[in-house]
């Protein structure tokens, strides 16, 4: 194809070289090649203005508009999912739901979370009525995500916590959807510090999706943290009990698992502090510390070494005896 592109006249054969642009981006597409299928679809569409509504121009505008979303580039992305919804069929209801799941997800990067909703709503309702069932679970866990961001906004408002409910109730009918489908108070320091900021959440991965076990993790964390956020800390606490069931435990886990399972005990170490519970709060804490010292995380090793601290400062403070055993592992 670049042989041809480089043989071909431009202006005697402006067709010929239209076409060849479009596959030589639809090959570099195929290899997951984001920047180069970019850059020669947006040749072809800032040279020849191409038009139409036929299976060629369909397919053309959403890849397009998945190569700009890949690259970084989502308001141009938008551009071509509308363009793309406007000239494909709309009684192709699984077509249109999966252009406006990508629309939504543009949206979502973008942070423009009520546009995102609409968007992840509406493909919602067109799988409802015939399109991809498995997806539905995956389209209402994103529709939660972004309730969740608006909550999160202002979150000792009334809206922030309508949304956040809004978000659960998401995120609770998308669990049932996976099984469904397939896929006393004690004196207390200043509280324990969270390690998750070191392992963000890839968020182009839960873009497109998991396998059944990885989407249920998800949501259970999502659950969790967003009874977090309403001031639950027990109902957190049993979600993210829930996703510990289903980490490997042993000491040959795979590296991304082993950070995860970091995170969890880190949580579930925050969550049993905030409901008093101190000696569960010291064996998570604990437990996190030996995963974050495994893999040579000095931040999160640091910040389990500080919970444990004060863990046992706390336990000082209420009169309660410090093992020497603790103070060792400090």
């Amino acid at each position: 194809y670049h042989i041809a592109l480089a043989l071909n006249n431009e202006f005697v054969f402006p067709k010929t070289e239209s076409n060849l642009l479009l596959n030589l981006g639809n090959v570099y597409f195929q290899l997951d090649n984001y920047q180069e299928a970019y850059r020669h679809y947006r040749q072809r569409d800032t040279r020849f203005k191409p038009s139409g509504n036929s299976l060629t121009e369909q397919t053309y505008r959403e890849r397009y508009g998945r190569t700009c979303f890949n690259v970084g580039n989502s308001e141009e992305s938008i551009e071509q999912f509308r363009l793309a919804v406007k000239i494909a069929d709309p009684n192709n209801q699984a077509q249109q739901a999966r252009l406006h799941e990508r629309l939504g997800l543009s949206y979502q990067d973008l942070q423009k979370h009520s546009d995102a909703i609409s968007h992840f709503s509406k493909a919602l309702q067109l799988n409802l009525e015939g399109g991809d069932p498995k997806n539905i679970p995956k389209l209402r866990r994103n529709i939660g995500v972004n309730f969740y961001n608006l909550g999160s906004q202002n979150q000792f408002s009334v809206d922030s916590k309508k949304a956040l409910r809004k978000a659960l109730h998401s995120y609770l009918t998308s669990i049932e959807g996976i099984e469904r489908v397939g896929t006393t108070a004690q004196k207390k320091g200043s509280g324990l510090i969270n390690i998750e900021l070191a392992f963000e959440d890839n968020a182009s991965q839960a873009a497109r999706g998991f396998d059944q076990e990885g989407e249920t993790k998800l949501l259970f964390s999502y659950i969790a943290g967003t009874y977090e956020k309403l001031g639950e800390p027990d109902k957190a606490l049993e979600y993210y009990l829930k996703k510990l069931q289903l980490i490997d435990l042993s000491d040959t886990v795979s590296v991304p698992n082993r950070a995860e399972r970091a995170i969890v005990f880190n949580h579930l170490a925050l969550l049993s502090h905030k409901s008093g519970l101190m000696e569960d709060a010291m064996s998570y804490s604990l437990q996190s510390l030996q995963d974050t010292q495994a893999l040579s995380l000095s931040f999160g090793t640091n910040v389990n070494l500080f919970n444990l601290s004060q863990l046992l400062m706390e336990n000082f403070l209420a009169g309660q005896g410090v093992d020497q055993w603790r103070l060792e592992k400090l």
